[in-house]
């Protein structure tokens, strides 16, 4: 009697173990959002023993590897599919979607004559960060210049994905006139009109050979200003890009011109 219990157990067993196989997987990142160029990776969770898996990555590419890994070719939303052959001889699958996002690659291109680096991405709708050694910078485009020797960095981000690229710089001090760009006034009262104060004025500004870019923050951190091209004569008076007036306070501003050495500074409106 207990032999034959026993080996009811085993035949139970047995046959339980051959239709009981469910496919399943998981992927290494768990929200399934990648880059381009990322390798996925893909771990077969699938219990018990079976006879053979297989991999459908939904973008022409297959595999009967245990635990593949795949690098995605193209942008998109992918279905991958996972089918297992029971040892019974039936099958079960699964399925999950992953995606893949684009993502920049920065190239960094040196402009010595100007003294200026212009990250390539290769895609658009990418924001950057520039460096100046580990300090961060106010350059938010993707292009900054520099004005001495040192290393340079830039990280450049979407919503999903970044990238970064370095590059050490050497400034031939005779590329530089040793005079830096000067702001002659720290206090703009624009409301006055008395002819004194109305404008940020530039020190000397018509002897520059080249054009003298001006940037000009808030208190927090918000570009309300620019010109690349600044003239004293119609420059800067405390009103922001769309006209508006500007509130009375502090702003900071960043003057830059190729071959001269660049200032910053803070500035006060006062109406």
């Amino acid at each position: 009697m207990q032999k034959n219990i026993l080996l009811s157990l085993i035949v139970l067993f047995y046959v339980t173990n051959l239709i009981s196989q469910t496919a399943s997987f998981s992927l290494n990142k768990t929200d399934a959002t990648y880059c381009l160029g990322d390798t996925v990776l893909f771990n077969n969770t699938t219990s018990g023993d079976y006879v053979y898996s297989y991999w459908r990555f939904g973008d022409a590419f297959d595999t009967y590897v245990k635990n593949p890994r795949h690098v995605y070719q193209t942008t998109g939303t992918y279905t991958v599919w996972l089918v297992i052959k029971r040892l019974s001889g039936d099958k079960d699958s699964t399925s999950k979607s992953l995606n893949i996002n684009p993502s920049p690659h920065i190239s960094l291109v040196n402009n010595q004559s100007e003294q200026f680096l212009t990250a390539l991405t290769g895609i658009s709708e990418v924001q950057f960060l520039w460096y100046s050694g580990t300090t961060l910078t106010s350059e938010t485009d993707s292009v900054a210049y520099y004005y001495e020797s040192g290393s340079y960095s830039v990280v450049a981000y979407n919503q999903f994905c970044s990238d970064s690229a370095n590059i050490k710089i050497t400034v031939n001090s005779q590329q530089i006139d040793n005079t830096e760009i000067i702001v002659e006034n720290n206090i703009l009262t624009p409301d006055v009109e008395d002819g004194a104060n109305d404008v940020l004025y530039i020190k000397e500004l018509a002897s520059y050979e080249a054009a003298v870019e001006i940037f000009i923050y808030n208190k927090w951190g918000q570009l309300v200003y620019k010109n690349t091209n600044y003239s004293n004569f119609g420059g800067f008076k405390g009103v922001d890009d769309s006209g508006k007036k500007l509130d009375a306070g502090t702003y900071y501003y960043i003057v830059k011109s190729p071959g001269r050495k660049g200032g910053a500074g803070f500035i006060d409106v006062i109406r």
